[in-house]
């Protein structure tokens, strides 16, 4: 049923083979003698002898050259017009080529924005790291340098902030205190949970800045990098 296409079916269905075992290839058994082997064996079995001509090595060789020879034929109109614009298109430059004026201002400013366009398409791929030819293998730099410094760089220097959980009890009961005044509360007031919490962010700030800088300092690397073709 699953080599007739009617159990599990495929679009191209199912081609059975007979492949050699591990015995065969040890005793050195040809591929001619295992050819002549799987066909006696698809001819010979009750299942399978009234579908032997759709199985076997060869056929499965057959069908996957027709499949070739039908993609080949798929292809080929496309790709000709592909070759044809870019023919046209190289065609178009020579001839602009031949009437080269290095004075003419508009060539000039067409070579600047080209080469600020490959100045962002350089900048891009170094942030990005998708697509470049010239892959740093001997250190981290650009978009993965940026990302080590966020992921694991930041992350330290936060675990390394130093944390009085003591001082911090001691600041929130004079904060509450301070915020009731002469009054008794149940709950935590706003304005001291804003109070103690802005008092712990901004300890995040430094950190964040010595970040920042270092952010700053890679993405400076990378424009001097990419400013150099330039």
């Amino acid at each position: 049923d699953v080599l007739e296409n009617k159990l599990l079916p495929l679009r191209r269905g199912y081609v059975g083979v007979v492949n050699r075992s591990q015995k065969d290839i040890d005793g050195q058994k040809d591929i001619k003698a295992a050819l002549a082997a799987e066909r006696k064996f698809f001819l010979s079995h009750p299942s399978y002898r009234h579908i032997a001509e759709r199985l076997g090595t060869p056929y499965l060789q057959r069908v996957l050259n027709q499949q070739l020879t039908n993609h080949i034929r798929d292809t080929l109109p496309s790709l000709r017009d592909k070759l044809q614009k870019q023919l046209l298109t190289l065609e178009k430059d020579v001839d602009q080529y031949k009437h080269f004026r290095p004075d003419d201002p508009s060539l000039k400013t067409k070579a600047m924005l080209q080469m600020i366009q490959q100045l962002q398409s350089d900048f891009e791929r170094t942030i990005e790291g998708s697509g470049s030819s010239e892959i740093n293998t001997e250190k981290l730099s650009g978009g993965a340098r940026i990302n080590r410094l966020f992921h694991e760089r930041f992350p330290l220097e936060i675990v390394k902030m130093e944390f009085d959980e003591k001082e911090l009890r001691r600041e929130i009961s004079f904060a509450i205190r301070n915020t009731l005044g002469i009054r008794v509360g149940l709950f935590t007031p706003d304005l001291a949970f804003e109070a103690i919490v802005k008092k712990q962010i901004s300890m995040l700030k430094e950190p964040s800045l010595k970040a920042v800088d270092l952010v700053v300092t890679e993405l400076s690397n990378v424009v001097r990098t990419c400013t150099e073709k330039v």
